[in-house]
């Protein structure tokens, strides 16, 4: 199955903090880094509409249920 490069970030060679970081780590720690940054950008950039939906809930949330929760004693 071929992916078309939907899933690959090509940018990520050019940042400059991976690319400190590749000249000063041991390759498999700039490699693990590489990854995990890589991903966190994938996840981001694929759940966009998620994100979107989750604040303009949180925007929607009226003053009294804040007041309630306060009374009841719930915390931050």
């Amino acid at each position: 199955m071929s992916d078309k490069g939907a899933m690959t970030f090509e940018g990520l060679t050019k940042l400059d903090f991976l690319v400190n970081l590749q000249t000063t780590l041991p390759p498999s720690i700039a490699r693990l880094l590489a990854f995990a940054v890589g991903s966190f950008i994938v996840i981001l950039w694929f759940s966009g509409v998620q994100i979107l939906i989750y604040l303009a809930s949180l925007q929607k949330i009226d003053r009294s249920m804040y007041e309630a929760a306060r009374i009841d004693g719930a915390s931050g």
